[in-house]
């Protein structure tokens, strides 16, 4: 399957996440905060990211608009702090917007759907360079 990226800093909903990800066959790397979230991503590649909005480290809105500048790279943006925040990240580039709490049949539909129509992971040759 697909390498994916999760950037969560609550470790109860980051471990869950991994866990719906890793059971559908997909390896994972987890992040719990945006500086080292942007690290394992130039470092791996992976085809997708799902990000908090709210996380340490740097803005989350900052990160998704980095990350959404990258050709191909799919992101999905989660936020427990309302409709703002979610639109604010689509504004942004976010591929999909989850609400806290989500489903894990959310999660799965929207991973499912973005990477049928991706890249396949480690389909790269070179890492893509993300923008300052």
């Amino acid at each position: 399957m697909a390498k994916i990226l999760v950037i969560e800093d609550q470790p109860r909903v980051r471990e869950l996440l991994v866990d719906i990800l890793v059971s559908d066959g997909h390896e994972v790397l987890a992040a719990a905060d945006g500086r080292v979230g942007l690290e394992l991503y130039a470092r791996e590649c992976p085809a997708l990211v799902i990000t908090d909005l709210l996380i340490p480290g740097i803005s989350g809105l900052e990160l998704v608009a980095r990350l959404c500048q990258v050709p191909g790279l799919k992101v999905i943006a989660v936020s427990g702090s309302g409709v703002t925040s979610l639109e604010a990240a689509r504004r942004v580039g976010a591929t999909v917007t989850l609400a806290k709490p989500f489903s894990v049949t959310q999660v799965l539909t929207a991973v499912r759907q973005l990477l049928g129509n991706g890249p396949p992971a480690g389909g790269r040759l070179r890492p893509p360079q993300l923008p300052s």
